[in-house]
Parts: C-alpha cells; structure tokens; sequence
C-alpha cells in the first residue's frame, strides 16, 4: 500500500502535462490498494483533455456507468461515440454493442455491425467474436455459417474460448460445412481446458458414446460436472450417470438431485423426467440426439 502511495507521487509530478502518465496513475487508483474511484475519474479526464482517446473511452465507461461520478447517460455515450470516431477500438465495440442490443441507444443492428467492423479491423476480440455470432445467428447481416467461422477462427487464434466453442460446434451440426466429428472433438476440447461449461458437455457425450475417443463412462462423468457448472444439460447428463451407474454407483438420489437441480435451471428434458417421476425409465440416448434438437 505504501509503494502505491509512492508510486501516485512520482506519477502526479508529471501527470499534469502527460496523457499518458495521467492515465497511468488513473488505473493506479482504479487498480491498486488502496482505491480511490473519485481520483480515477479525475486522473481519465485530465489525460482525455490531453488527447487521450483510451481515456476518453474509460471516461465515457465512468459517466455511462456511474462509476466514481455521478451517472450521466448522454454525456458517457458522447464520450464513447467521440472516442469511436477517433478509431478506439473498445469504445468502437461497445457503440455497436449498445446499438446491437438497443441499450441506452436505438437498437439498430446495421449500425452495430458497422461499428464492429470497424474494431475488427484493428484485432478488437469482442468485435471479432460479436461478428461470428451475428452472421451464425443473421442479425444485422444475412446468416452465413462460413463467414461466421472465418470471425470465430480470428478470435480464436487470440485465445477467446467462446469462438473456439463456436467453431467446434458449427463442425458437430454440419453449419455451413460436413459434418467433422474430429475437427469438432479438437475445438470442443481446446475450449475445455479453458473452462468453457458448454464445450465439456460435448467432450462429455464424446467420451460417453465412443465418438472420435475411446469410450469411457468416467472421463464422460469428469467432463459432465466440469460442465455442470455453467451448462444446465451437463446437470442433466450427471444424473442420467447415476440412474444408468455409468462413470459412477448407481444412485436414485443423485440421479434426482441432479435432475432437479437441471429442471431449476430451465433443462426440458430434465422437467419432463420429473415430471414423469421416472427415475427406472427404460436407458435412453438423450445425448447427441437430444443436444441436436435443442440447437436448432
């Protein structure tokens, strides 16, 4: 805490006349112990009123969000569209992020695009994620699968896990190619090790019905409760392991408890189960058949 306080000395001698230094030391209040959100603001201003477009933006975050300053909408969205025009890819992302989802702008779609584009050009992540899922989904743009994995394979080659998700689900449901169940199984398991909740119920089933990998009920089970935690079919899945005893004993009371704990989260199959209370029902395949209904 005391070399923070030493460190904000040094920077404050030169902060005056330096955007950069200024910036600096805003993020040192933002960031560093002990905080202080007032100065941050007032650090981002000074360095904006010197030029800086990167705090021009962090400014327009502050006064959108009310973050170390009184909230004020119009004049955050000023700033943000200010820095945007400046070439800032983040404040280029987050315009088209408010005009994609009509929050505190207009929604237009168009106009989203056009703003994501243009981050894209300079590498912007978010950008270049956001534009694989509006040309998976045909938001803003006319649907195309192929173009879409071309974003998600930019975004991807800078480590963001969701496209990598994307990419291997897009081979596992034949999007806009043919059907590759290795090349899937490869994106799936990369954006596993990561933590991706919905790519570790893919390796699950992968594991569980011998696809591309040897068949094994325990890693199947391993990558279900990895799974489990942010995907409500991987919940599902856990509990169809113990009624079928694969992985794991077999087990009516863990079998319901994850069934439930499926249904509370918005899981179909595991609402219809408990509706049915059938915890012996004959063994079915709601894996890869069940997951290809609910993409389309």
């Amino acid at each position: 805490m005391r070399g923070a306080q030493e460190k904000r000395k040094r920077l404050r001698v030169m902060a005056g006349n330096s955007s950069f230094t200024a910036l600096k030391l805003a993020r040192s209040y933002g960031f560093d112990r002990p905080k202080n959100y007032r100065q941050e603001v007032k650090w981002y201003r000074r360095a904006a009123d010197l030029g800086n477009v990167e705090a021009q933006n962090l400014l327009g975050e502050c006064y959108r969000d009310g973050h170390g300053v009184r909230r004020n909408l119009g004049l955050g969205i000023k700033l943000l569209s200010l820095a945007a025009e400046r070439g800032e890819s983040n404040a280029q992302v987050s315009i088209g992020y408010q005009y994609f989802y009509g929050e505190n702008l207009k929604q237009d779609k168009s106009k989203a695009i056009n703003w994501y584009q243009k981050a894209a050009a300079r590498g912007q992540l978010n950008a270049l994620s956001n534009l694989g899922l509006a040309y998976r989904s045909g938001e803003g743009v006319k649907r195309d699968y192929r173009m879409s994995r071309k974003w998600f394979r930019k975004a991807a080659a800078q480590n963001h896990i969701r496209s990598m998700f994307w990419i291997g689900h897009s081979y596992w449901w034949a999007e806009g190619v043919k059907e590759d169940l290795r090349s899937s199984f490869e994106w799936f398991w990369k954006a596993a090790r990561y933590g991706d909740a919905e790519a570790n119920t893919y390796v699950g089933i992968c594991f569980h019905d011998g696809l591309v990998v040897k068949e094994d009920f325990k890693k199947a089970l391993k990558h279900y409760r990895l799974g489990s935690k942010g995907d409500p079919y991987a919940q599902y899945c856990v509990g169809l392991c113990y009624r079928d005893g694969e992985g794991a004993k077999k087990s009516k009371r863990l079998c319901l408890l994850w069934r439930k704990k499926a249904a509370a989260n918005g899981e179909k199959a595991a609402k219809r189960a408990i509706k049915r209370l059938a915890i012996n029902e004959a063994s079915l395949n709601p894996r890869r058949d069940s997951l290809r209904r609910d993409s389309v």
